[in-house]
């Protein structure tokens, strides 16, 4: 009698990442769950169940450490998505559709936003498109902290410097559209999507806008990862040695479920790439930063460490601010400036040189 053949997608993703047995996987999905700040727990036997011919699909927790291990959407490892998790959106969501969309006409392989403005009108449509569609995003950031969780005052330092030729008007329109990016993808986002970030050690210390500017980037950091369960954090400590990211800038995995792209980005613009090569070893470079990072635990209490630290030498370096509290506890409206007031010329934030 020929034997089922079960689930063969999550017996060879199980496999590839090193998981012989349904046991080990069983230890993995505890440790992942672990830095995910759950408290989770899966048998030999429900991996056997993952495993079967028909899977059952898997609560959402569950969801979120096995797409946190694998590093892919669930429907992509054997399990079948629900009828009442299917076409959620009001607009009805299609993932094929969403990575056509966001590729434009341009061919399959390489395309590239050049850095004129209405070329960088239209990137930042695109970016906001796949942040808005993508099942999962992953992010790595070797000097800089993540733009969509940068603050008002973070970011225009970032963009100022980034972009010295750009007129102060420019800086204030594209400063405030950064902003706002976070708040886009709550909206029709797809079911089950997750915003992964890895940034260094670095990027925690560096007073970009000067030291209050980083406290209340790191403080608002803090309250993005309390409230919103759908983004997670690793820090890459400054002693983790040589890692996959020593010879890369910064790059953006999206995954769309049927269809990925990574998004890569220079001084004379941007660049997306499908090639399934680019995309194999962009995949590899993440898992291997993902598992020398520190967990999601233990680079809270290092954000919340630096945070600290950047409010007090703001304050013995005389940038501090009258009534201010502590980065590490702050509330989001306090944070920075809202992203869409009117910001006067007096009130652009200025590095501790310019005051």
């Amino acid at each position: 009698m020929t034997a089922k053949p079960g689930n063969p997608a999550l017996v060879r993703a199980r496999y590839a990442h090193g998981w012989i047995a349904q046991r080990h996987l069983s230890a993995a999905f505890r440790e992942c769950a672990a830095g995910l700040g759950l408290r989770l727990d899966v048998s030999a036997r429900q991996v056997r169940r993952w495993e079967s011919a028909n899977p059952p699909w898997p609560t959402p927790d569950y969801v979120r450490v096995l797409e946190s291990m694998f590093g892919v959407p669930l429907d992509r490892l054997g399990f079948v998505r629900p009828a009442h998790l299917v076409d959620v959106d009001p607009d009805g969501y299609d993932e094929g559709r969403a990575f056509h969309e966001l590729r434009g006409g341009e061919q399959p392989g390489w395309w590239r936003s050049e850095s004129d403005e209405i070329a960088a009108n239209a990137h930042y449509a695109r970016l906001v498109e796949a942040e808005q569609s993508a099942v999962a995003v992953r992010s790595y950031l070797p000097t800089l902290l993540p733009g969509l969780l940068q603050t008002f005052e973070y970011a225009f330092a970032v963009i100022r410097a980034s972009s010295p030729t750009l007129t102060q008007d420019d800086v204030l329109r594209r400063t405030k559209r950064r902003v706002e990016r976070l708040g886009y993808v709550g909206k029709c986002s797809p079911v089950g999507r997750s915003l992964w970030f890895i940034v260094h050690d670095s990027a925690l210390r560096n007073p970009v806008g000067g030291w209050h500017a980083l406290a209340d980037q790191l403080g608002h950091i803090l309250v993005v990862l309390s409230q919103r369960p759908d983004v997670s954090l690793q820090v890459l400590p400054d002693d983790v040695g040589a890692h996959p990211g020593l010879n890369s800038g910064p790059f953006t995995w999206y995954d769309f479920g049927r269809e990925r792209v990574v998004y890569l980005e220079d001084l004379t613009g941007r660049s997306w790439t499908s090639r399934p090569t680019c995309l194999a070893t962009y995949s590899l470079a993440y898992d291997h930063l993902q598992a020398a990072a520190l967990t999601v635990d233990e680079s809270i209490e290092l954000i919340a460490k630096r945070a600290r630290e950047a409010e007090m030498k703001a304050w013995t370096t005389g940038t501090g601010r009258l009534g201010g509290g502590s980065a590490a506890t702050a509330d989001t409206k306090t944070a920075s400036p809202s992203p869409t007031s009117d910001t006067s010329e007096s009130e652009i934030p200025r590095s501790p040189t310019d005051r």
